[in-house]
């Protein structure tokens, strides 16, 4: 089959030739400008930046199945390749500890103050004072969306001494059990967290789901952490929260406008988000891990083989 891997670049494209090494590969995404090179894929690995709606996938008629590898799904028109009949797979599971591990780490840089200490004993002023951290050992932790990745960030905050608090959709009660936290409504976890910490996908339901009537409900001493997708947090009442001091910090690894730091200048609201001494960003870089990375790839290398020798059959987080 024809295979074409995008958005990989050299050490991704030098660990996937060992399996296909006549596949074409490509650092940027596919697109309707040049869709015409690849008229006759038929096995498509992409990432975020390739948008599959109706204009890319009339220019490619061949194509049978689309893999991306990521978790997330919301650069993928699922309605527009279910009519043309193309199969779409995602991966999950292979960065749900890179991702909780990185929510720790950004609610960490905050609590104990790291850049600007970092900062200060990197510089000549030694004087004015020590700064000043807090523990997390007592807080409580307030899970919004608690599936895999947000389960690990559970056992995370257990090891710090930490009360976990969950609100989810969906239910596993023998995790709440096993791992001892609780399930309570979003209003009651908002009104008692010390850490909010974000591990929903976007959809219609979770889109602005962290707006002013949420900050308007959490606790003053509240931190934010975001490592799921930029849309789930309404950026201009973050802004305000940070502006009246209604929050104690924030640790964001995704803005709504995620990729601004790859893509262009930063916007004014973006320049005004990461001045804040209180706020730590990371550009969308919480799953890039060595090991969640590899995970990626087997994964993918795992799908096409399965694709060509079984068919739509042997495909695993087939999502279309």
């Amino acid at each position: 089959m024809n295979i074409a891997f995008f958005e990989v670049d050299e050490w991704q494209r030098d660990y996937l030739k060992r399996s296909f090494p006549d596949a074409s590969y490509d650092d940027g995404p596919l697109t309707v400008a040049n869709a015409a090179r690849h008229a006759d894929v038929e096995i498509a690995a992409i990432r975020t930046y390739t948008k599959t709606d109706d204009a890319l996938l009339a220019a490619l008629p061949r194509l049978k199945l689309i893999l991306s590898m990521t978790t997330g799904t919301d650069h993928l028109d699922l309605d527009a390749c279910k009519r043309r009949g193309i199969i779409v797979c995602n991966v999950t599971g292979y960065s749900d500890a890179a991702v909780a591990e990185h929510a720790f780490a950004l609610l960490l840089a905050i609590a104990k103050n790291i850049l600007p200490s970092a900062v200060k004993t990197r510089g000549d002023a030694r004087s004015g004072g020590r700064i000043q951290g807090f523990e997390l050992n007592g807080k409580t932790l307030g899970i919004v969306g608690c599936g895999a990745i947000g389960l690990h960030a559970a056992k995370i905050a257990k090891g710090f001494g930490m009360t976990v608090l969950v609100y989810d959709v969906v239910r596993h009660d023998g995790w709440a059990e096993e791992h001892g936290f609780s399930y309570v409504p979003l209003d009651d976890l908002l009104a008692t967290a010390e850490v909010i910490t974000l591990h929903v996908p976007l959809n219609r339901h979770t889109r602005g789901l962290i707006g002013g009537d949420a900050f308007r409900k959490m606790r003053r001493d509240a931190v934010l952490i975001n490592t799921s997708r930029g849309e789930v947090v309404d950026t201009d009442a973050l802004l305000a929260a940070l502006d009246s001091r209604k929050l104690k910090g924030a640790g964001l690894d995704v803005i709504d406008s995620e990729n601004f730091i790859a893509d262009h200048e930063p916007s004014e609201t973006e320049r005004r988000l990461c001045a804040f001494s209180n706020v730590v960003v990371t550009p969308h870089n919480a799953y890039n891990s060595v090991e969640a990375l590899a995970r990626r790839l087997d994964s993918t290398v795992a799908n096409i083989h399965a694709f060509s020798e079984k068919g739509a059959s042997g495909l695993k987080d087939r999502i279309a």
